[in-house]
């Protein structure tokens, strides 16, 4: 879930540009009863992508943005350090993947963990590209446990710095999300790790971009997975600095609860939106429920930026 890297940035903008339909407007006509929980967005090729929450990492294509098709899951039986890390996983479900470009090859960051624990894993795998699918997983990335980490090894952001240097933002609930530089040739940490966000009500699945002079930190608040009772929201919170300090449009710092709300959905047709992703600064993915469909389901719009420099959809 992120700005797609810098690598990334022309080919975004040529994807979009291509193709019409759901760039006419600001919400994408597609199906919906698309289940896919913390989407991640890219285009490759000819087809716009999406990689979900869910066994083995769920995967959807669609050659225009309006259709799309489940196929192979990435890794559909699993792989053996997965539960061999976080014991109490005992299935193939992997959460909150996120895919980006670098350096010629595309990165799939996923985590493994369970409801409620901070003994948690985040993973990687590279491809030469989503079209070519020859993914070669790298093993573990980040660890933490409920007894040695304040923070949790989840929901995983690739992102990199105006001097193209790579940084890794996770982080859910607990103590909040963190960001950390991760060496160009293992694509894993070195160095500090930087608290950037807190929220005593929770915040999770954060992404950067980069637009402007600042960096855009959206994230979810509050409850993803009740069904109809969930209250998820979208927020952001920017800094000129990408490892903070992060603050919202009225000036409360990230790190005391801030976050300007983008999107709420309206408790009707679009509920709890939230576990977003953001694609060259142009298009947003995210899940929602409906009143029809109880399941989180994939939504994408147009973003848009405002003459402040927030950004807004709806």
């Amino acid at each position: 879930m992120m700005f797609k890297t810098w690598s990334a940035l022309l080919l975004g903008i040529a994807a979009v540009s291509n193709v019409a339909s759901p760039v006419k407007a600001a919400a994408w006509k597609m199906q919906t009863d698309l289940k896919c929980p913390d989407p991640t967005i890219q285009h490759d090729g000819s087809n716009w992508w999406t990689f979900c929450t869910g066994p083995g990492i769920q995967v959807l294509m669609s050659p225009d943005g309006n259709s799309w098709k489940r196929i192979k899951p990435v890794f559909p039986k699993g792989l053996p350090w997965w539960n061999r890390e976080v014991p109490d996983h005992k299935d193939t479900n992997v959460w909150a993947p996120d895919v980006s470009n670098y350096n010629g090859k595309t990165y799939l960051y996923y985590s493994i963990s369970t409801p409620g624990s901070r003994t948690s894993a985040i993973g990687v795998a590279v491809a030469d590209s989503i079209t070519a699918g020859n993914w070669n997983d790298q093993g573990l990335v980040l660890k933490t446990t409920n007894e040695k980490n304040n923070y949790n090894a989840i929901d995983p952001n690739l992102v990199l710095d105006l001097k193209k240097k790579p940084w890794l933002v996770f982080g859910s609930f607990f103590d909040g999300i963190k960001i950390t530089p991760i060496d160009p040739k293992t694509m894993k940490p070195t160095g500090k790790i930087h608290s950037i966000a807190r929220r005593e009500a929770g915040i999770e699945g954060a992404i950067l971009t980069h637009h402007g002079d600042y960096w855009y930190l959206f994230a979810s608040i509050d409850h993803c997975c009740k069904g109809m009772d969930s209250n998820y929201k979208i927020i952001v919170n920017r800094s000129k600095k990408i490892a903070g300090p992060y603050t919202d449009a009225d000036g409360k710092s990230a790190m005391e609860g801030g976050g300007t709300i983008v999107y709420a959905g309206d408790r009707n047709e679009i509920i709890a939106p939230g576990g977003q992703d953001v694609f060259n600064n142009k298009v947003i993915a995210y899940h929602y429920y409906n009143k029809h469909e109880d399941a989180r389901t994939l939504r994408v719009n147009d973003l848009y930026w405002k003459e402040d420099g927030w950004p807004t959809f709806g």
